[in-house]
């Protein structure tokens, strides 16, 4: 009842409700002698004596998320698999990690974060990309627990490439004037929240129990994202960013600068900023339009059509390019390593039947060679709601009883998935082109 009610709960937009589940397959070390909460309150001895209860919990988890009782994809709740160095050596572990890759290998649903790097110790993340780890107060209880993230202000980067006219120096001149109005945005914000607080205005988030306040306003984050990284590089050298070390090199310079700043200006008192590549599909589609609209066709470099285009978000390298995964991989790496307050790595999976035990075969691949953050596998869905079955593709009627009104289609749109009712245009074109990555093996 606990995952279909949240699968079903829409808020005023026509979508679930977004909420994203963290699983552990072991109590990781910062936890096991924490004194565990029991029902009313009660401490009940450690948690780290309650790892089987734990792994029975998330194999339920799983198990639920699996199918309802019309055998439709479950979405919602978002499911992050925590991969940890003990977790992948560990015999205990090995049910639930082929489990949780049969059900990436059905439905793409579960995100992986990569905890192996030793700097991902702490971290916790959110379905959208967002990341909190032990980095503002260097306590992991009260940087990632009882708090969020206040707002993503994003940097439209073409725009910025478009007004130096292709010089680099009048480039990286009004980018830090940018990135200075994005900060000051936030600032706004975030003392607009505190003086709401003080007023007695936000009475959910400042309840408190035995002292201690819900939400930790302090400790919020405030994020600073891009788009249309790839856009910028086209601009410059009229190719994409992946395509030779001067156009990559090029592309980490931007990211470098940013991440650099953002730093520098976090070291100030009571200031949690990062620097993220979080998802915004409609800024990507409306930044580019405008763009188009303001320089013409003959400037504006745009992924999409003329009619619909739209910028490169949350990755750095566009979903559409046609190169190896691994390959992919080592791209986005570069980029999460200079985006600690947020990424996402997507990999696309063909429209066949995939196998779990080679999902699981990349994951511990990444875990052992790419300081990739978070990634999750993507599929193309189609759900008959008269024949109450799951095909893989996007298709337009049903295979089986030629349905089309009763089809849906779902995909990972940036980092949720969502019914083809509210995709684009622009946006179906694209999720059609892009590559698959991972292949059933031969």
């Amino acid at each position: 009842l606990f995952i279909f009610n949240l699968n079903a709960f829409f808020s005023n937009e026509g979508f679930p409700v977004g909420a994203s589940l963290g699983l552990e397959f072991l109590v990781p070390d910062f936890l096991q002698e924490k004194e565990a909460v029991g029902p009313g309150g009660r401490k009940m001895g450690c948690y780290t004596d309650f790892v089987e209860e734990s792994r029975r919990l998330a194999s339920l988890l799983l198990d639920v998320m699996f199918e309802d009782d019309k055998h439709k994809p479950v979405f919602n709740p978002s499911l992050i698999i925590k991969i940890r160095p003990e977790v992948l050596k560990s015999k205990e572990c090995e049910a639930l990690l082929f489990k949780s890759h049969k059900l990436a290998a059905e439905t793409g649903a579960p995100c992986f974060a990569n905890l192996c790097p030793k700097e991902q110790k702490n971290a916790s993340y959110t379905a959208t990309g967002c990341r909190f780890a032990a980095d503002w107060k260097g306590d992991w209880e009260l940087d990632t627990l009882q708090t969020g993230n206040i707002d993503s202000v994003t940097i439209n980067l073409p725009r910025v490439a478009y007004e130096a006219k292709g010089r680099e120096t009048p480039f990286f001149n009004l980018l830090e004037e940018q990135l200075e109005m994005a900060l000051r945005a936030l600032e706004i914000k975030h003392r607009t929240i505190k003086q709401r607080a003080s007023e007695y205005l936000l009475p959910f988030l400042t309840q408190k129990t035995d002292g201690d306040q819900y939400f930790r306003i302090e400790n919020a984050s405030r994020l600073v994202s891009f788009v249309g990284l790839n856009e910028t590089i086209e601009s410059f050298f009229e190719k994409g960013l992946h395509q030779d070390d001067e156009t990559l090199g090029f592309a980490e310079k931007i990211v470098a600068l940013l991440s650099r700043n953002v730093r520098r200006y976090a070291k100030k008192p009571e200031i949690r900023a990062s620097l993220a590549m979080v998802p915004n599909t409609d800024t990507a589609r409306r930044l580019a339009e405008l763009d188009a609209e303001k320089y013409g066709w003959a400037t504006v470099r745009a992924q999409g059509t003329r009619e619909q285009p739209f910028y490169t978000d949350m990755v750095a390298l566009p979903l559409e390019a046609d190169i190896p995964w691994k390959e992919r991989l080592g791209v986005e790496e570069r980029f999460h390593k200079l985006t600690p307050g947020g990424h996402l790595a997507v990999l696309q999976l063909a429209d066949l039947k995939q196998d779990p035990k080679e999902l699981l075969s990349a994951t511990k691949e990444i875990a052992r060679t790419y300081a990739v953050g978070l990634y999750a596998f993507n599929r193309h869905l189609a759900y008959c709601a008269s024949c109450q079955k799951t095909f893989y593709g996007i298709l337009a009627r049903c295979p089986l009883c030629g349905s089309v009104n009763a089809l849906h289609c779902f995909s990972r749109v940036s980092a949720k998935y969502l019914p083809s009712s509210s995709w684009s245009p622009a946006q179906r074109s694209a999720l059609t082109k892009r590559a698959s990555y991972i292949l059933t093996p031969k």
